[in-house]
């Protein structure tokens, strides 16, 4: 009698995972998505698309999750191998959620850029881990063929251009489409682009609205023109928030930036900076109380700081610099700089926080480097490298985020905020502020009295400083007050 000969093992169910934004797909999109279809190997292709708006460079408009679905139903007629997706908010969340839903016949292959794997930061760094530890078979690939050059943002660079664009766009498109079809992407997309904030307000409605703070009756931007402005929130109950969103933008490129949106880390910097000043009370200063904070969808809602008052900044266009309120600000600083407990590190690490104070010391240059500017400021850049410390520095303390209601303030928007810094630049961008205020306002008034004043009012809490401070304080004020006037001058189209 034969034995029985053993059965084959069965072949590994593959599925192709292919997330992103999408907006739009282009020619390199479909040309990957159609490489891995063609795969013998390959069972399934799932296009996954980001549930998050994308941002159309110098606009104010963006490009919703609903566009992506239309044109990828437009690119994919025909191809029975692929599905499409829509991601409840991060594709690549999405996509690693199917390590936890795939059986042990399935092999997944999560689809990355070749510049990511290429410099070791894609975004499946996990993939492995995380298949391990669930038993899973899984691998990162790379994506097929090249990439488009400037990829859809560029296409949405051309979007934004209107007509002149339309011939570059319609270049980047899938070439089987023909004319007639890359046209119908093209009107498809020019109709699709929605004001950005008014797509953010609908999603925070929706997430506060979800929350237990109530109905929401009205919201409006707090900044016209700026894409990732904070938004005011009146409940139905007469509560007034301030509310920052962040997850329907794209990363910044570099701090401070016109129209640039900056990193999302943001919220959950500014939310960590309010949580210790919370605990520990430095200065007597208002600031606002963390009311929700939901991960998922990067929304943090803050209580209003003196919704019936006014800003510092206000006061000083107007000639007024009342002594009580600026000697709060600076003694809030030496309290912060200075308080006996360790801040913690209010991104990653405290690294990740050293990096994001160097770079915002960097980017405070004035551009028009005229005179003894650039020589002052690379002294006072390495000195202040060598002189950092920990505590609670704001990297941001203008008058325009110092609020004012009888003779009190309140100090907002930490979301630049770091636990590595240096005393001297955090007093001194507060102090240019005043001064380049005061020169603007008061052409005869002494700015070395305000000076004194500010400098006089720190030392009390803080102590003595030393000569090099001091030096490095004079510094950083000459040329905040420098790069403030350059802004003011670019913001009038001087």
């Amino acid at each position: 009698m034969n034995a029985a000969r053993p059965r084959p093992a069965a072949r590994p169910r593959v599925v192709a995972l292919f997330p992103g934004a999408f907006r739009p797909p282009h020619r390199a999109h479909y040309q990957s998505v159609r490489h891995l279809a063609a795969r013998a190997d390959i069972d399934e292709v799932v296009v996954i698309v980001s549930n998050r708006c994308r941002h159309i460079p110098e606009t104010d408009k963006a490009l919703e999750p609903d566009l992506a679905l239309r044109i990828w139903a437009i690119y994919l007629r025909g191809m029975d191998k692929v599905r499409v997706e829509l991601a409840e908010d991060s594709a690549v969340r999405h996509a690693l959620a199917y390590l936890e839903q795939a059986s042990a016949r399935d092999h997944l292959l999560f689809c990355a850029g070749e510049a990511d794997l290429r410099e070791g930061r894609g975004r499946f760094r996990q993939v492995s881990r995380l298949a391990r530890e669930l038993g899973v078979s899984a691998e990162v690939i790379a994506s097929s063929p090249a990439p488009l050059s400037g990829g859809a943002t560029r296409l949405r660079r051309d979007l934004a251009r209107g007509e002149s664009g339309r011939d570059g766009f319609l270049a980047a498109l899938p070439a089987h489409l023909g004319m007639a079809r890359k046209l119908q992407v093209w009107d498809l997309c020019r109709h699709a682009m929605r004001d950005i904030h008014a797509i953010i307000a609908s999603r925070v409605r929706a997430v506060i609205e979800a929350s237990d703070l109530g109905k929401v009756e009205h919201i409006e931007t707090t900044r016209e023109g700026k894409a990732d402005a904070a938004l005011k929130v009146t409940l139905e109950a007469g509560e007034c928030l301030f509310v920052k969103h962040t997850s329907h933008t794209v990363r910044a490129d570099r701090l401070g930036e016109a129209r640039r949106l900056k990193p999302r880390d943001r919220i959950y910097v500014e939310r960590n900076a309010l949580k210790w000043l919370a605990r520990h009370q430095p200065g007597n200063v208002a600031f606002p109380r963390v009311r929700m904070f939901h991960n998922r969808s990067k929304t943090l809602a803050l209580s209003a700081s003196f919704p019936d008052g006014h800003s510092l900044l206000d006061e000083m266009r107007n000639g007024r610099f009342d002594a009580t309120l600026i000697r709060q600000a600076a003694q809030f600083l030496a309290c912060c700089h200075t308080h006996p407990r360790t801040v913690p590190a209010l991104r990653k690490d405290a690294d990740t926080d050293r990096e994001h104070w160097e770079t915002l010391l960097r980017s405070r240059m004035p551009r028009q480097h005229g005179g003894d500017l650039p020589r002052l400021y690379r002294e006072s850049l390495h000195a202040s490298a060598s002189d950092e410390g920990n505590g609670l520095f704001h990297l941001d303390l203008s008058p325009g985020n110092i609020r004012v209601s009888h003779g009190r303030i309140g100090v907002i928007d930490f979301e630049n905020s770091s636990s590595v810094g240096d005393p001297a630049h955090d007093l001194g961008y507060f102090l240019g502020h005043c001064l380049y205020w005061e020169q603007l306002t008061s052409p005869y008034g002494s700015g070395s009295r305000l000076a004194a004043r500010i400098l006089d009012s720190y030392q009390e809490i803080a102590g003595t400083l030393s000569a090099r401070s001091v030096s490095r304080l004079h510094a950083f004020a000459l040329l905040t007050m420098a790069s403030t006037a350059e802004s003011m001058h670019r913001d009038r189209g001087d």
